[in-house]
Parts: structure tokens; sequence; C-alpha cells
């Protein structure tokens, strides 16, 4: 990959995510869940802030030195931090319906299966030194592999812990494998749009908002000016 590719995904990171002052777009949500107590302090802002930083902070440092597959494999799983956090606990308790999450937070779920596919491989821990390669890439023939294994094929066989025979036929022993991660900047800006749609629908639904409210606002926070 080139450091060209990696400064691009970093500075779309940055100004899609964070403010001219330098803070995390979810830091919003502290306004939408604090109901204007000034003595109250909500917590999902700054703890989901603090995984946004995360990336960013390794966008940052990535250099020429990476390759496909180390670039990856930490994007990828640090992200999914983020996604958990946001999926299985907000979402979970809010109860947002399958079609509007499908519909939104498409990326969301590709992500958790490429993080299934990283800490979970399976069968590809028997694959002869397989190429990592990601959509678009210029210098790569796709016709020179025998099996791909790009987001089809993660989404089928990385959705559960389950016994996987088939998986196991494609994969075991096998040599000419690649693994076809999605267009690094494309994939940072679909992740971008939907945390930026996540902070739009607890702002704009009341009733999601004082759900919230009830398990993340501790509203004598701040005892004293000083604690401010």
């Amino acid at each position: 990959m080139s450091l060209e590719l990696f400064k691009k995904c970093y500075e779309v990171f940055n100004d899609e995510l964070f403010s001219n002052e330098n803070e995390a777009l979810v830091c919003e949500l502290h306004f939408y869940l604090e109901a204007n107590n000034e003595n109250a302090h909500n917590c999902l802002g700054c703890n989901l802030a603090s995984e946004l930083i995360k990336i960013r902070n390794y966008l940052s440092r990535v250099d020429e030195t990476y390759d496909v597959e180390e670039f990856f494999s930490d994007y990828l799983i640090k992200c999914y931090l983020l996604v958990a956090r946001i999926e299985d606990n907000i979402f979970k308790l809010l109860n947002l319906p399958e079609g509007y999450k499908s519909k939104n937070f498409l990326v969301f779920r590709n992500i958790r299966k490429w993080a299934n596919f990283i800490k979970h491989p399976n069968a590809f821990t028997f694959v002869h030194h397989p190429e990592f390669i990601y959509v678009n890439q210029l210098d790569v023939d796709l016709s020179n592999f025998n099996l791909i294994i790009d987001q089809e094929f993660v989404n089928r066989h990385y959705s559960s812990s389950a016994p996987n025979k088939e998986l196991w036929r494609a994969l075991q022993n096998q040599k000419d494998i690649a693994v076809l991660f999605p267009e690094p900047e494309e994939l940072t800006r679909k992740f971008c749009e939907a945390v930026k749609k996540f902070i739009e629908v607890i702002r704009d639904n009341a009733v999601y908002r004082e759900v919230l409210m009830e398990y993340s606002t501790y509203e004598n926070f701040y005892t004293n000016e000083n604690d401010k």
C-alpha cells in the first residue's frame, strides 16, 4: 500500500469525525443526553470518542513499512471495537429495527464479519502463503488465484463460530488463495457516514434519548464548580 493511501484514510477520518476544534463529533451526545442539566454527565460521548481517537491515532502512525495485511488487521479490529459498543449495547438496548440497521449501518455488519475472520480464522490457519490485497489494487491480477476471500465470502462463512465443513473443504491445505479487503478510502468514508448517522438517530428520536439517559446519564456527577 502506498503512503498516500494511508494519508488519505487519515484525512477522511479526521475531517469527517472531528470538528475544527479537534473534538470528536460523538461528543455531541453530551448535549442530547444531559437534558440541559449542568450537573449531569452522560458517559456515551466520552466512551465512544475514546475509540474514535484510538482509530485516528492509528491512522496517523501508519507509514510505508506497513503492508496490506498489517494495516487492515489493525484497522478493522479498531473499527470493530467501536461497532461492538454501538451495535451490541446501544442498538440492542434501543431495539433498533433490523431493516433500518441493514439500510443505514451495513458497513458495521461488514466490519464485524472481517473482525470475525481476523480473530477466528478457522480453516484459514491451514492456507499456504496467502496474498493480502484490497479492492481496486492496481498491481494485482485476480485471475491468478484459485479462491478469493472477499466481503461476500466472510459474510457467508464468518457469521458464527459453528463448525463449517464447507469452509474447511475450501481452505485447508490450499494455496493460491487471496484475501481481498475493501478499498481503504471507501471503507473509511462509509464508516464515517455510519457514525454520523448514529449520532443523528439519537439526536432526532426523543424516545431513544430518554432510554439512553436512564442508563448512561449521571445527574449529579458534578458536585462543585471545580469538577466541571
